[in-house]
């Protein structure tokens, strides 16, 4: 994982997007059993969320903490402005959806904000994230325990206070997992986890290691054989106190675990064939369109299967065509 752009990233960001596009579909007009297998990834592996904000802390150790010790004030720009952009982008994909289909607004703004019916509400918690980077890196720089003292503050008030109910609904979403499903402190633990796992594959290289890999990809395949055939594992999993450190360590796993189905030939080019990357290079581009998409299509529950499968196939193509064209835009 040295280079700056991991393939690997990419892969998995782009399964998480198909994988959430296909829950989305069933939510709005039913797939019935094929959807299974994918609630149970989601539940069972790591949340879309939780894989971004992973990726979040370990990109953060890799990328942006070497640059920020020789340019803290540019970064720390870039990255408000960065973060500031989701949250633009967020909003106005809020009014144009609220107006597309003639929902009323709710009245409190932050139900608003982290309870959106538009299966977006991740960004508002990604957007704050990047915002809050560059005083972590300021941290990190004068404080070299700083991600573990803050990842044991956020686990500790996680723990000790799973429901908030106080009087500012703001704390309360920005909180309490039992009010929206991405709090920023959750988004936290998550974040500090993936910035360690990068901290030790730095020293370590444990990722590189294929002891190490085809032990992750035994791992996980153990557990998603246990978790399709046992309900009382997969409702002991996703339990949110115990869910909240599992996806934490499990998008790890599952990049060290991606490397040995790489190296055979057919999978490598299905899984690298370029619009497919460019659903996860393009994210989020690709997420917002996909659901932008499953909302505005008119197709009831009562449509029959092969119609329902037609229709996800089409927005999982169109989107991925799209990230695709805006990547060959780029180049020129």
């Amino acid at each position: 994982m040295a280079n700056a752009r991991d393939s690997r990233f990419d892969i998995i960001r782009a399964l998480v997007i198909l994988n959430a596009i296909t829950i989305h579909c069933h939510i709005e007009f039913i797939l019935g059993k094929i959807a299974l297998p994918f609630e149970m990834l989601q539940g069972g592996l790591f949340s879309v969320g939780g894989f971004f904000f992973f990726t979040g802390g370990y990109m953060t150790q890799r990328i942006y903490l070497p640059r920020f010790s020789s340019q803290p004030r540019r970064l720390s720009r870039r990255l408000v402005q960065k973060g500031g952009s989701i949250l633009g982008i967020y909003l106005i994909f809020l009014v144009v959806m609220y107006g597309i289909t003639g929902l009323t607004l709710p009245s409190v703004w932050p139900q608003v904000l982290f309870q959106a019916r538009f299966y977006t509400e991740v960004l508002i918690t990604f957007g704050l994230l990047f915002a809050l980077i560059p005083g972590i890196l300021w941290l990190r720089s004068r404080l070299r325990w700083a991600i573990w003292l803050l990842l044991a503050i956020c686990s500790a008030l996680f723990l000790l206070y799973p429901t908030w109910d106080s009087p500012s609904l703001w704390l309360d979403y920005l909180c309490d997992r039992t009010v929206t499903v991405y709090p920023l402190l959750t988004a936290l633990i998550t974040f500090c986890v993936g910035f360690l796992c990068a901290e030790g594959d730095a020293k370590y290289q444990l990722a590189q290691r294929p002891r190490f890999q085809y032990f992750a990809l035994g791992v996980l395949l153990i557990h998603l054989l246990i978790l399709g055939s046992s309900k009382t594992y997969l409702a002991f999993i996703i339990q949110k106190p115990f869910y909240t450190f599992f996806e934490s360590l499990t998008p790890y796993l599952a990049i060290a675990a991606l490397t040995p189905p790489l190296r055979i030939p057919l999978l490598k080019t299905a899984l690298t064939w370029p619009p497919f990357l460019a659903l996860g290079i393009e994210s989020l581009l690709t997420f917002i369109l996909a659901n932008s998409l499953i909302i505005l299509f008119p197709l009831s529950a009562e449509a029959g299967i092969g119609m329902k499968l037609l229709v996800l196939m089409g927005i999982c193509i169109g989107v991925a065509g799209i990230g695709y064209g805006k990547q060959a835009i780029g180049r020129f």
